[in-house]
């Protein structure tokens, strides 16, 4: 996946920007309740990146709520337009540049609301399967804006997830959803 902007004096401007969806761990999630939401991220491994992360720190990242559906069997080109939330859910981000044992990483944060938004569907008919949950949740979109960035994203990668860590009241334990 590419995500950012270059804007090339031969070439023009570039944008890289994504829809996804995410699946269930498991089918039948039981209810969570009496929980607080610590935050939530969306984690990719990356492997390379055009241009400077640091430049002017210019990289704008943002995430929205899809709202429609889209299909794995279906075909999409890079002028496909997603219909999206006016909202956007990014709070911010951190890089974390790997070495050569360890490979480099985004977690970008996303509003603790948004975590809450899904944990309060877990014992519900929308998480009982991934089918269910696709109907309910049907996915995100991410953009980016920059003058000189852009990131070659691994979503298969061991680090590239989303999470939502939360803790239950009156328990002493963080926990991730």
């Amino acid at each position: 996946l590419l995500l950012g902007q270059i804007n090339d004096p031969i070439f023009g401007l570039n944008q890289g920007g994504f829809t996804s969806q995410m699946l269930l761990p498991s089918n039948n999630i039981n209810e969570i309740s009496n929980f607080i939401i610590d935050s939530v991220k969306i984690t990719y491994s990356y492997t390379e990146c055009y241009g400077d992360l640091n430049e002017n720190g210019d990289l704008n990242i943002m995430v929205y709520e899809l709202e429609e559906d889209i299909y794995k069997d279906s075909v999409y080109y890079s002028n496909f337009i997603s219909q999206k939330s006016t909202e956007n859910l990014s709070i911010g981000y951190k890089i974390h540049e790997g070495d050569s044992s360890q490979s480099s990483y985004i977690d970008i944060n996303i509003k603790n609301s948004f975590g809450e938004y899904l944990m309060n569907q877990t014992g519900t008919n929308n998480m009982v399967d991934n089918e269910a949950f696709l109907d309910f949740f049907k996915g995100l979109v991410v953009q980016a804006t920059a003058s000189n960035t852009m990131l070659y994203l691994n979503p298969n990668a061991d680090k590239s997830r989303f999470s939502i860590y939360y803790h239950e009241i009156g328990v002493d334990t963080a926990v991730s959803f």
